[in-house]
């Protein structure tokens, strides 16, 4: 049979579809059915691996269905807008905290956080990177309220109806039915394709499964030799995807990748090898409430 060039490029076309398909059916899709509860509906992985190189990885689920369970960052500082005094030409929008001092804070407030990562670059990034203040985050909502700009890049966000997503936010998109909103780098899955970068570096990725039934959170400990050396961001979304995300989204990373959970005691436990924590933007908290509480999603 002869063919065309133009039906040889379509005959091409679908044979390449099919291998595309064909792959995609075959990804290794982690099993958490036999992976008992750290907290109700929270489910916690820990992956010591050597392959492709050695590799300490958390991964946290979380159950969205359930009830009880709300999502919070912090507010904007009580000099919000006014000039940062070691950086004048940027405007206060909070105060940098480490994520076991947020969690800490939670827990003596009465607050039953049970698990804190960290979340959304910020500037200003300049050596000694101490500044005590952080501005341009991307959109940061708490609890209803703006407390930082748009500048474009992706968020995790959550509606007043108790809607879970990850997309970027249009310019003039109206902002009031959003109850909360944590900025990340890059999306770097979506539609079955990862994308990103090959760098090697500590990484903290947010996913949402394909319904947004559930929530992943992953952190990978890097730049220690021999014992974890980090991931690349393409990579980091084909991790994301064998632990059930089907949207994900690169969050602030490198020294700032830190994971607490609730030890059960009324403390903290930390999951990330690195004893280092950096003072962040606005780290995430997740805590429960009482099944019976009125408070809004996202408060």
């Amino acid at each position: 049979m002869r063919h065309t060039g133009k039906h040889l490029r379509v005959r091409i076309f679908f044979l390449l579809t099919a291998l595309v398909f064909s792959a995609s059916s075959q990804e290794k899709i982690f099993d958490w059915s036999a992976v008992p509860d750290l907290f109700p509906g929270i489910k916690h992985v820990f992956v010591d691996t050597d392959k492709p190189r050695p590799l300490k990885i958390n991964v946290i689920r979380i159950d969205l269905t359930r009830k009880d369970l709300r999502f919070m960052t912090v507010k904007r500082d009580p000099d919000w807008g006014k000039p940062m005094p070691d950086f004048p030409e940027l405007p206060i929008r909070t105060k940098r905290i480490t994520v076991p001092d947020f969690m800490e804070n939670a827990l003596k407030q009465g607050i039953a956080m049970e698990v804190a990562v960290n979340s959304t670059p910020w500037s200003p990034w300049r050596k000694p990177w101490t500044h005590t203040y952080a501005a341009k985050t991307g959109l940061l909502i708490s609890d209803g309220e703006q407390v930082s700009e748009n500048n474009g890049r992706p968020v995790f966000l959550i509606t007043d109806k108790g809607e879970f997503q990850i997309r970027k936010v249009k310019p003039d998109e109206d902002l009031s039915h959003i109850r909360l909103a944590v900025a990340g780098f890059s999306i770097i899955l979506e539609n079955g394709r990862t994308m990103g970068t090959k760098n090697l570096a500590p990484r903290t990725a947010y996913g949402l499964s394909e319904n947004s039934h559930y929530m992943i959170i992953m952190t990978v400990d890097g730049r220690m030799k021999h014992i974890s050396e980090g991931a690349g961001t393409k990579e980091l979304g084909e991790w994301m995807r064998e632990y059930g995300s089907a949207v994900a989204i690169n969050m602030d990373g490198g020294g700032s990748t830190t994971l607490f959970v609730a030890d059960g005691k009324g403390g903290t436990r930390r999951l990330t090898t690195s004893r280092f924590y950096r003072k962040v933007a606005a780290p995430l908290g997740i805590f429960r409430i009482r099944e019976d509480s009125k408070n809004p999603a996202g408060e």
